[in-house]
């Protein structure tokens, strides 16, 4: 009977923060994806400032792509913006990439870097990509102190490069 009153108590309290953890899901979820909104605004305007950006439909083709926006100065299409995300046995990340009209890539920022060397991934991003427009995607080194990381963010701008490049605009 010990045992019996136990699991029954138990049970109860495991009820209880499960009812807890969805009570205080439903108030704070909104929010969370408010927050993710407005820092992909952010970061949108740091890869093509003062511009509008319009969400494109996907087509489905890669599971890396999240979303995509065409980016417009008025009416004019002045480039495209990915968000792609990947992970590996180092961790996650998730990126938005801006490409020109041209192909390449005019910056790229980190909206979540969860590697085991995540300062190192940051530094490299920051070096490779956002120092002027990359044009050959191919051939960047990814020798930094953490290549997996590095290797990962070249796949995914590769990913939204050859996306643009494939017509999926």
């Amino acid at each position: 009977m010990k045992y019996f009153k136990t699991a029954i108590v138990l049970c109860l309290i495991c009820g209880l923060c499960a009812i807890l953890i969805a009570f205080i899901n439903y108030f704070t979820s909104p929010i969370i994806k408010e927050n993710k909104i407005k820092a992909q605004e952010k970061a949108c305007s740091e890869i093509f400032p003062n511009m509008t950006y319009e969400e494109v439909e996907l087509n489905g083709e890669n599971e890396a792509i999240e979303k995509k926006w065409v980016v417009k100065d008025g009416e004019t299409v002045k480039g495209y913006i990915y968000s792609v995300s990947g992970k590996n046995a180092y961790g996650n990340i998730s990126l938005l990439v801006g490409i020109n009209l041209d192909g390449s890539a005019e910056k790229v920022v980190l909206t979540s870097n969860t590697q085991s060397y995540a300062s190192k991934v940051k530094n490299h991003v920051k070096s490779t990509y956002n120092n002027g427009a990359v044009a050959d995607i191919d051939n960047v080194d990814v020798a930094c102190g953490a290549t997996f990381g590095a290797t990962l963010v070249k796949e995914l701008v590769l990913i939204a490069v050859n996306d643009y490049k494939g017509g999926a605009n």
